[in-house]
């Protein structure tokens, strides 16, 4: 199964079992269930899940987004070059 990069810490190559980690499922009445995973090999675009209640098809969140409409000058790597996570 493949699902997103932000779904556990699963480093690729680290030599040792992942720990179990929470991903988020949207459910057919859009609510948000925690399902509990263990993550495989990863490319930080695609992860594998090796174990975890989840099947083919199912939507999983990955982010939020807001409405609201920020005031003021954006934040440093904020939506432009260079932004995103830090890297480990």
């Amino acid at each position: 199964m493949r699902g997103s990069g932000g779904a556990g810490g699963a480093n690729a190559g680290s030599g040792g079992p992942n720990p179990p980690t929470v991903v988020w499922k949207l459910t057919a009445d859009k609510q948000l269930q925690p399902v509990k995973i263990t993550a495989g090999i990863t490319d930080y675009t695609f992860t594998a899940v090796t174990s975890g209640d989840l099947k083919e098809g199912d939507e999983l969140v990955t982010g939020s987004t807001s409405s609201k409409s920020s005031s003021g000058a954006p934040r440093i790597g904020a939506n432009g070059p260079g932004g995103g996570a830090p890297r480990r």
